[in-house]
């Protein structure tokens, strides 16, 4: 992260636009401090309310990170935020995260739109947030079904399918040395093609938490959930440490697992065509609080 430093401080008279005198709109109240680390609820209860949903003019959040607040105030994913690793929650960290808990009123026909704006004007007033913008230009590909009788419909089970049995969890799986094995249960390509942007990003050498991640448009046109195990190789798992949690076993000796791309289309029946480079829009952080200011 340190050259992209370099090239936010370089742009930032031309391009900062730090948000304390941007005209946002305000939550009708809002109560925000930190989280006590022993509340920690499920991943499925630590939000609720908002646009869009059954209380729209209630919006909690529980144990919040600065990131993540951050990442939904501005609409963008992990690999578009430039921040300290105690804001982006990276493991080396961890005895300096701060998570928060986020409880605001809002009207009931607040949109998306003006809903991030809100919280954009929250992090600004309580936190001192100020960011500027980059563009960061990244990989793109579209994804496409190859043809054949191989597809998420009917997959051609990786080696060692043994491997797979009893995995229901999105992207459970593991690295062993330079493999990745996991395993999708009911899942929407746009799910997958979620998790295969990383998986491409690494097979290409990149590191998403410093130059992004690849975009992938997919023109499958597979609109179901399928379920379907994927394994693929890549030395850089192994120096990059990737890791799911909860692994599975080791790959089953003299038994190599193709590249992703090569992976894709015989697992799969799908594949990656190059496409321009896409902008990416990435923000950075200058400045922010790690306590509520009032």
């Amino acid at each position: 992260m340190k050259h992209l430093r370099v090239l936010s401080l370089a742009a930032a008279s031309a391009l900062s636009v730090g948000v304390c005198g941007a005209q946002e709109p305000a939550f009708e109240s809002a109560s925000v401090k930190v989280a006590d680390p022993a509340n920690r609820p499920s991943p499925d209860k630590r939000t609720s309310g908002g646009p869009g949903t059954d209380d729209p003019g209630h919006f909690y959040f529980a144990n919040a990170g600065m990131g993540e607040l951050i990442m939904r105030a501005y609409g963008i994913k992990a690999d578009q935020l430039s921040a300290p690793c105690w804001i982006l929650g990276v493991k080396r960290c961890a005895n300096e995260t701060v998570n928060f808990e986020l409880s605001a009123t809002l009207p009931a026909d607040t949109t998306e739109e003006r809903f991030d704006g809100m919280l954009r004007n929250l992090l600004t007033t309580r936190f001192g947030l100020v960011v500027h913008h980059l563009t960061r230009n990244v990989p793109g590909y579209e994804l496409f079904v190859e043809g054949g009788s191989v597809s998420p419909e009917n997959p051609v089970a990786p080696p060692g399918d043994e491997f797979w049995s009893g995995r229901g969890i999105l992207a459970a799986g593991s690295v062993s040395g330079n493999s990745e094995r996991a395993w999708f249960r009911e899942r929407s390509m746009a799910e997958f093609v979620a998790h295969l942007e990383g998986m491409v990003g690494l097979a290409l050498g990149m590191d998403g938490e410093k130059v992004g991640k690849p975009r992938i448009t997919d023109k499958t046109g597979l609109t179901g959930t399928y379920s379907f195990a994927f394994g693929s190789s890549c030395p850089c798992f192994e120096t990059v440490g990737y890791q799911f949690p909860g692994g599975l076993s080791n790959d089953p000796a003299g038994v190599p697992l193709p590249n992703t791309f090569d992976a894709l289309r015989d697992q799969l029946g799908l594949k990656l065509v190059k496409t321009a480079d896409v902008p990416v829009d990435v923000i950075v952080v200058d400045q922010v609080e790690r306590a509520p200011i009032s």
